[in-house]
């Protein structure tokens, strides 16, 4: 059964806000290529495309709140 955009803007707020807490920069740095290759994870090109563009999204909706010290890892993690 495919995932309803809902669902994954759902996934990604959770995924947005376990980022932001994330501290140390070895564990910023590991999480932010985990979440870059779930993309690969799903069985379905389509589940996919909904991923990626629900992180855009996530991205455009909270980046206003994100302070100059997590700046850096939100980078990296679109770097990513």
């Amino acid at each position: 059964q495919e995932a309803t955009e809902l669902e994954m803007m759902k996934l990604w707020k959770g995924l947005f806000y376990t980022f932001w807490m994330s501290d140390k920069p070895d564990v910023q740095e590991a999480l932010a290529i985990l979440l870059s290759d779930m993309v690969f994870d799903f069985r379905k090109e389509s589940l996919s495309w909904l991923y990626i563009t629900s992180f855009w999204k996530t991205m455009i909706r909270e980046w206003g709140g994100i302070d100059r010290f997590r700046m850096d890892k939100y980078c990296l993690l679109i770097r990513k």
